[in-house]
């Protein structure tokens, strides 16, 4: 049996918090010991009551609804389709937790120094995802919503825009799922 003990080294990292665009705003956070905990603004509460009537309509006069408060994040619009050669109409179809991690992986690769030698290269993306929802708001799925939408296209979605030639796929184990991807990453 072969030794399965070996060095694993991070050499890139990356993260998008409420209140934190990076790992330097989050660690001040920290050191700052400020709470992330808020009320949605009016213009994403807004957005997301068609979301809302459609699952809980009782929930749009509560105020303590679990909608309206919690850690949110301030942009989640914020999206550079074109440099992941996007259309913006698809971009609107892609579930934003599927735009949040594009965006931030590619932060960890430049963070590691990678982002000109990573292109084609026999990298592998594992990535650990709970649950999707947002299929649940789109009324209409047509071809492109379907793949911004389920949840296995996300690791695909970054292996192919980067042309990453390494294995990519997508764990769901509740909460356990990063762990189990970091696992089966070193394996």
């Amino acid at each position: 049996m072969a030794d399965k003990n070996f060095p694993v080294a991070v050499i890139g990292i990356a993260c998008r918090l409420p209140y934190a665009e990076n790992c330097s705003q989050f660690w001040q956070f920290i050191c700052d010991k400020r709470d992330a905990n808020g009320n949605l603004s009016p213009q994403r509460a807004k957005d997301v009551q068609h979301f809302v009537k459609q699952t809980d309509p009782d929930e749009l006069v509560n105020p303590n609804s679990p909608f309206f408060t919690g850690c949110f994040f301030e942009r989640i619009d914020k999206f550079d389709a074109n440099f992941f050669g996007i259309s913006p109409e698809e971009a609107l179809c892609i579930d934003p937790q599927q735009r949040f991690f594009l965006r931030i992986a590619w932060e960890a690769i430049e963070d590691a120094g990678l982002a000109a030698s990573i292109f084609g290269s026999d990298t592998g993306v594992y990535i650990g995802y709970p649950e999707e929802k947002y299929l649940q708001i789109l009324r209409h799925v047509n071809k492109e919503s379907a793949l911004g939408t389920h949840p296995p296209f996300t690791a695909t979605r970054l292996s192919y825009h980067l042309d990453l030639r390494g294995p990519a796929f997508l764990v769901n184990a509740a909460c356990s799922s990063s762990l189990l991807a970091a696992h089966l990453a070193c394996e």
